[in-house]
């Protein structure tokens, strides 16, 4: 992480149950995931020293979905990290996950820079009959 000197870094499905760490870089980890000991779930933002220091608003939202509001010089930048249920999971799992995902959305202020990143449906294998023109077989 140092090399690089990342400004914002998803972490997807961060497997950690804290809710927030310090390097002794100065960089931090955000998180918001299960309070169980099942180890599966949670998204995260690991953020550089000047990243922690713009920060003006953390909301972790589920296990799957989270906000980071930053201070820039010219307008505030939200970050929406999220990771959803794949297509095998629970239609009531996936429409909950896409409801709250929508109802973050909203609430968002207009006037911010919107970043929605993450993995908005994981899928592992090799599945891709019909839609090898934009799907490699590695996907």
């Amino acid at each position: 992480m140092k090399h690089l000197r990342p400004r914002v870094q998803q972490n997807i499905q961060a497997r950690q149950r804290a809710i927030y760490w310090v390097f002794s870089e100065g960089g931090s980890i955000l998180y918001s995931g299960r309070d169980d000991d099942q180890h599966r779930g949670g998204v995260g933002l690991i953020l550089s020293k000047g990243m922690k220091q713009a920060l003006i608003e953390w909301l972790p939202i589920s296990k799957w979905l989270m906000i980071g509001r930053f201070k820039t010089k010219v307008r505030n930048l939200t970050v929406i990290q999220c990771y959803a249920p794949t297509e095998v999971a629970d239609e009531e799992d996936k429409d909950a996950f896409y409801q709250r995902l929508n109802e973050t959305l909203e609430r968002t202020k207009r006037k911010d820079v919107i970043i929605l990143m993450g993995d908005l449906n994981a899928q592992n294998g090799s599945a891709n009959k019909g839609m090898e023109h934009v799907l490699g077989k590695e996907s």
